[in-house]
């Protein structure tokens, strides 16, 4: 317990970017390259994107004729006005049939290189696949899907001119690509402080960055995505699923995906970009609060006893990293 806490965070980075390089599988590309003086880098605007495709991706985001009923659409779980997310604990479908994973945000998402919880998918075409075959949640399949939007005379014109064809499977997913690369929010506070803007933080956001790091937040949540990048079992020093009570079949974590032993309640690591705009927490979206949140990452993953004092501070600098998506604060 003492050795986490005194650890520096440099230490602790060097630590998870050796990880990351020795076993590739476990991390991602994204981890971006930190700013010489921290570890975390700040979030640059989108380049290279083609606009037909993201105006096309857009909508089909919205577009609830993905759906087998044609009542749910990527939107339905992801409203981007409300920061991408659902906020309900578990996800619940159309039909009323609740889920046993939280919803996680798709701002930045792009940043990451594997996708939702268990980190079961490395590309939004994949990702995309298997949420149209999930019968909770899309419940459909490419062929009624490709022929509904064939149906559609502007659909038709949009893939025809982007793609010269009619609507695929492998074209809806690439313009849904191309959409998802967009959804960066860029120019948070603590975006500007790190390219230098000293006065763009408090000085209890500062300090409650320093706790972040001397804590040991850092050896997960790093990079330009602050996390979204590592897997990491959810109660490393003391049993979390013991003391909540009840472990679901979700909360085996990547033990579904791997089937080892060694991956039981191990979850990909969330991102924390824009994390005061998107709660609940977790992937059963057992913390209401970031307050909550901060309390069982210390007491759990850090096996510390938490500080109110220090608790406070990171609340702070965490709100810190909300950013802006076209002009508006998320």
């Amino acid at each position: 317990m003492t050795a986490v806490k005194e650890r520096s965070c440099t230490t602790l980075f060097t630590t998870v970017v050796g990880v990351l390089a020795v076993f590739p599988s476990l991390g991602v590309s994204a981890v971006a390259t930190p700013t010489p003086r921290e570890p975390i880098a700040p979030i640059s605007a989108p380049v290279d994107i083609d606009a037909r495709k993201l105006s096309l991706g857009e909508r089909l985001f919205h577009d609830p004729r993905m759906s087998a009923d044609g009542r749910m659409s990527c939107a339905t779980c992801h409203p981007l006005s409300e920061g991408g997310t659902d906020h309900r604990s578990h996800v619940v479908t159309v039909a009323g049939k609740e889920l046993l994973l939280s919803t996680p945000t798709v701002f930045n998402s792009a940043l990451s290189a594997r996708h939702g919880w268990l980190g079961s998918v490395e590309s939004f075409p994949k990702l995309l696949d298997q949420k149209i075959q999930d019968r909770f949640i899309f419940n459909s399949d490419w062929k009624q899907v490709e022929e509904r939007l064939s149906q559609d005379s502007s659909y038709a014109i949009s893939f025809q001119s982007i793609y010269g064809s009619r609507p695929t499977a492998a074209a809806v997913g690439d313009a849904l690509a191309e959409f998802f690369q967009s959804l960066r929010t860029t120019e948070s506070r603590f975006d500007r402080f790190l390219r230098g803007d000293e006065g763009a933080l408090t000085e209890d956001e500062k300090a409650g960055y320093r706790q972040f790091k001397s804590h040991g937040c850092i050896a997960c949540h790093q990079g330009v995505n602050v996390g979204g990048n590592v897997f990491q079992r959810l109660g490393v020093f003391e049993d979390y699923f013991a003391v909540r009570g009840v472990d679901e079949t979700a909360d085996i974590g990547r033990y579904l995906i791997t089937g080892r032993e060694r991956d039981r309640h191990v979850f990909r690591v969330p991102s924390l970009r824009n994390v005061a705009a998107t709660p609940p927490y977790f992937h059963d979206g057992s913390a209401l609060s970031l307050e909550d949140a901060v309390h069982v990452m210390v007491r759990f993953q850090l096996g510390q006893q938490p500080d109110e004092k220090d608790v406070q501070l990171i609340v702070k600098f965490l709100k810190s990293l909300t950013g802006y998506y076209q002009g508006k604060s998320l």
